[in-house]
């Protein structure tokens, strides 16, 4: 961290997230995850613009949104695991290295260094995550066009989608920041993140049926297909956006406070 960063009256709120930036921007995994969240986004969109089963005929313009959110959105419900990883890694790679004492001894109030880092993390996720929708939505429109499913930016369902869609992984970034903070290690860290997003609706799925149908639209996978257009109706797209900030906050409130009273 720079002198210009450190002094006397101790670290600024803007160079705690100058020194989180320079920290996650810094780390060759970060470098290949947000690529690889790139390529998959754009990559998926391409091959379910080509080859998805759309319907034979016209299709009203009204309608095409429904059928080709779901183009753009696979990319997303794939990258919510990179996004997750990424977001354990960034604290728990702290305690890995050792650098967090540092980190702890320039910022004793420890609060802002987590708050900077949610920050960052959220900020880089989202605008990576916003670039691939529409450079996705640009290298897709052609294969669609040719199909009859070419939709203008402007449509508010495909808009919503291509905005929501980087907000979701962006709290799905949080929500693991969260519990690599408490966990304090990678590999558990990532199993928890990963049991969340895929192993626990297939737990769900084994309950009653009474009870499975109660917890489904609680769980984070279904808020996330909501949002991006694979959903099933069980939640309207606010109450998805509702769920995945109540898993986020939920993650990084105890975080928070065990930050604050745990040695490092």
């Amino acid at each position: 961290m720079s002198a210009a960063i450190v002094d006397r009256r101790g670290v600024s709120s803007a160079g705690v997230v100058a020194g989180e930036w320079i920290k996650l921007s810094s780390l060759r995994s970060t470098v290949w995850l947000l690529a690889v969240t790139v390529v998959v986004s754009i990559g998926f969109g391409l091959l379910l613009a080509s080859t998805a089963p759309f319907p034979p005929g016209p299709v009203p313009v009204e309608e095409r949104a429904a059928f080709v959110a779901p183009v753009f959105g696979a990319g997303v419900l794939f990258t919510q695991l990179i996004a997750a990883v990424l977001g354990v890694l960034t604290m728990s790679g702290e305690y890995s290295s050792g650098m967090v004492r540092s980190s702890m001894t320039a910022v004793p109030r420890r609060i802002p260094v987590l708050a900077a880092k949610a920050v960052v993390l959220g900020v880089t996720v989202w605008v990576v995550a916003a670039l691939s929708g529409f450079g996705g939505y640009l290298a897709t429109l052609p294969a669609l066009a040719e199909r009859g499913l070419d939709v203008p930016l402007t449509d508010p369902t495909l808009l919503g989608q291509l905005l929501g869609g980087p907000t979701y992984l962006a709290l799905v970034a949080l929500f693991a920041l969260g519990v690599g903070t408490l966990l304090r290690s990678s590999a558990g860290g990532i199993i928890v993140v990963i049991a969340v997003i895929l192993v626990l609706p297939v737990l769900v799925v084994l309950l009653p049926a009474e009870i499975a149908e109660a917890v489904t639209p609680a769980l984070l996978p279904t808020a996330g297909e909501q949002i991006v257009g694979f959903g099933r109706g069980v939640l309207e797209y606010w109450q998805a956006m509702a769920v995945a900030v109540a898993w986020a906050a939920g993650s990084l409130v105890p975080a928070a406070l065990v930050l604050k009273r745990r040695d490092v």
